[in-house]
């Protein structure tokens, strides 16, 4: 059953979480994304080579 499954998971140090939701954009943010894309698709393989891309987080401190 339901119960006996969520009990398991629990006692193995498992919890069910709801996923994130994404923080919705404004259209402002929409559009400065726009911008910068357009600009990045006219970069030479030698100035990609320049570009540092990294993973977004989010982190709580309170």
């Amino acid at each position: 059953s339901e119960r006996t499954v969520r009990r398991r998971l629990e006692a193995a140090g498992m919890n069910a979480r709801w996923p994130l939701q994404a923080t919705i954009l404004s259209n402002q943010n929409r559009e400065n994304r726009i911008i910068w894309t357009g600009r990045r698709q006219r970069l030479t393989l030698q100035q990609w080579g320049r570009v540092l891309l990294s993973d977004e987080s989010r982190f709580l401190l309170f």
